[in-house]
């Protein structure tokens, strides 16, 4: 058991499952994973971004907010590749881009609230 340790901010490691659809077989998916450095959010915080999200007027100011908000929580990455296999270094601009993604974004909120939940990531599965 280690103790607990009070801090203003702190980042932690968590798994990140994008669900992408099989390129070789119609109707499956396959599972691509990476791991982001995710900055906690005390509950305030959180607040406070919810509240800006719903008071953007419009669709497009509220899909950019919430991107925005995926984008500050996130402060890293590891196992992120490209198409020759080779790592991509992580750049807040290249998560601006990828949050465009609908299926890496679905897979980064996953990640948020498994990692906000208590339990442990379920990984292998």
């Amino acid at each position: 058991m280690t103790n607990y340790i009070l801090a203003q901010t702190s980042t932690y490691w968590w798994p990140v499952t994008v669900r992408c659809p099989d390129p070789t077989t119609p109707g499956k998916f396959v599972k691509r994973t990476f791991e982001a450095e995710f900055e906690f959010r005390h509950q305030d915080q959180l607040i406070e971004e919810e509240e800006r999200v719903r008071n953007a007027v419009g669709q497009r100011a509220q899909i950019a907010a919430e991107r925005a908000n995926l984008v500050g929580r996130i402060c890293g990455w590891r196992g992120v590749k490209d198409v020759l296999g080779d790592d991509v270094a992580f750049t807040k601009e290249r998560l601006a881009a990828e949050m465009g993604n609908s299926l890496f974004r679905i897979g980064v909120y996953e990640a948020i609230r498994e990692s906000m939940s208590g339990e442990e990531a379920l990984l292998g599965n």
